[in-house]
């Protein structure tokens, strides 16, 4: 009898120990612990701060994902950019003009172009689509005539 209890009562702790956080916990906390008052783990795009969490992004500009442990090192960046170094994330417009993303570990070859512009065979450079040239001196044609 003293078994059964035994294992009920070490059943109760580990589900309670791995229970989920409360809505009173600190926001974007995964997991945590002393009551739900202090996170020991964050959802992703943020790490623990004093037992609290951070945006990678408040560390690092346009960080998406970092380390659980610390926002000092930015492992991906947010659509649009690249990671030039642990440390930073550059858009991929700064590197290619008009290019919206780029592959994460590099802004020498664009994915895709912002609006209205067409991507190279090579894609390292967006130029002017001829298609958007002609609607617009169309439309620049009708406002005239």
């Amino acid at each position: 009898m003293n078994k059964i209890f035994v294992l009920f009562a070490l059943a109760a702790l580990i589900a309670s120990a791995s229970a989920a956080c409360s809505p009173t916990t600190p926001t974007n906390c995964a997991d945590c612990s002393a009551g739900d008052a202090l996170c020991t783990s964050c959802n992703s795009g943020y790490y623990v701060d004093s037992a609290a969490c951070s945006s990678c992004s408040t560390t690092i500009t346009n960080c998406a994902t970092c380390p659980a442990a610390s926002g000092a090192t930015c492992t991906t960046c947010a659509s649009g950019y690249y990671l030039a170094t642990s440390t930073s994330c550059t858009s991929c417009s700064s590197t290619i003009t008009n290019c919206a993303t780029c592959p994460a570990a590099s802004g020498a070859t664009c994915s895709t172009c912002a609006s209205g512009y067409t991507l190279s065979s090579d894609s390292t450079s967006c130029t002017f689509s001829s298609k958007m040239a002609f609607a617009f001196l169309a439309l620049v044609a009708a406002l005239l005539f």
